[in-house]
């Protein structure tokens, strides 16, 4: 019934609302939403921004001392280390003063023991000449030929030479031409062999060399 009866008083307040209000006429509260002045809200967010940029200035120059602070404790310390630093190293000049005082007299009589033993000369025997091959020991020498076989040779004039195992590169310059083993100077005069020290020649049916380390020009 509680329920019917409800329904009915909604019905008869809903049928009543177009017509004039009466003593009877039962009143819906209406709530009204109270606003807020936006001066307020201006006024705190200025209060903030003021508030968070002094914050920032405080932790900026706080920084700005501890940089400065910071320079200061490290050049004392450092002074600090270059006095332990003298300290410590002033004992060791003192020391090699010393150690300095007492070298004289060490050397001194290292002298008098050097003075005291006899002085042995050692003396190295001379190098051993250089052996020629056994073919090269009968061939005479340029200056040891006989006079008239030195006077029908024409002058030689050595400018290079280049000796190797393989006889294909082996070279010598003479009067201004390369010539290898086999080449004419002229007609009757043949490069017969370039040896490590010279060149061998052939002429007339007989041999002769020059040793171009020791003789390196006939003119």
């Amino acid at each position: 019934m509680s329920y019917i009866l409800d329904a009915l008083k909604k019905s008869d307040q809903e049928r009543k609302q177009g017509d004039v209000p009466t003593l009877q006429t039962v009143h819906i509260p209406v709530t009204v939403e109270q606003k807020k002045p936006l001066n307020l809200y201006v006024f705190i967010g200025l209060l903030l921004l003021v508030l968070s940029f002094a914050i920032g200035v405080i932790v900026s120059e706080k920084n700005d001392e501890k940089a400065h602070q910071q320079p200061a404790v490290q050049s004392s310390g450092e002074v600090e280390h270059a006095t332990i630093t003298q300290n410590v190293a002033s004992p060791h000049v003192e020391v090699k003063k010393e150690a300095e005082k007492a070298q004289p007299a060490v050397v001194a009589k290292a002298e008098v023991l050097h003075q005291e033993k006899p002085v042995k000369r050692i003396i190295a025997p001379a190098p051993a000449a250089a052996k020629l091959p056994a073919e090269l020991v009968d061939i005479p020498y340029l200056h040891e030929l006989p006079d008239y076989m030195q006077q029908s040779i024409p002058d030689l004039s050595f400018a290079g030479h280049i000796y190797s195992s393989n006889a294909s590169n082996r070279s010598v310059i003479i009067n201004g031409r390369s010539m290898s083993e086999g080449d004419s100077v002229m007609l009757g005069l043949d490069v017969s062999r370039i040896t490590s020290s010279g060149v061998v020649f052939s002429y007339q049916d007989s041999f002769f060399r020059v040793d171009i380390l020791q003789d390196w020009s006939f003119e």
